[in-house]
């Protein structure tokens, strides 16, 4: 063999290498990956706050005290796994964003109207 001809079966190698790296990182990167949805997740959380929300009053509005009510129900801690008052804490910011207000009364007040 010459060298011309060894050069040609290396570009080709390299070429074929090249094809089937990236259609790797394309298969990689556009399957969904296992395990459970957190935008799914993240909706049923708001929704489990909001409901909360609306049994408390706002001059007895507490947010551990809301927390520990809703970790003292049946809460399924194998589905919602990282909930803690943190968590908790950013669902009602993310209610106060879906509501559009400012202050928890105003978020208790329009969580409570039908």
């Amino acid at each position: 063999m010459s060298k011309d001809e060894i050069q040609n079966w290396m570009l080709l190698a390299f070429v074929i290498a090249l094809f089937f790296s990236f259609y790797k990182v394309y298969i990689m990167f556009n399957k969904p990956g296992t395990g459970l949805d957190t935008a799914v997740q993240k909706d049923e959380l708001v929704d489990i706050v909001a409901d909360a929300l609306r049994c408390v009053d706002a001059q007895e509005y507490d947010a551990c005290i809301v927390y520990e009510q809703i970790i003292s129900e049946e809460f399924d801690w194998e589905r919602y796994k990282n909930f803690n008052l943190n968590r908790f804490n950013q669902t009602v910011n993310t209610l106060y964003v879906i509501h559009e207000v400012e202050t928890i009364e105003q978020l208790l007040l329009s969580l409570q109207e039908p």
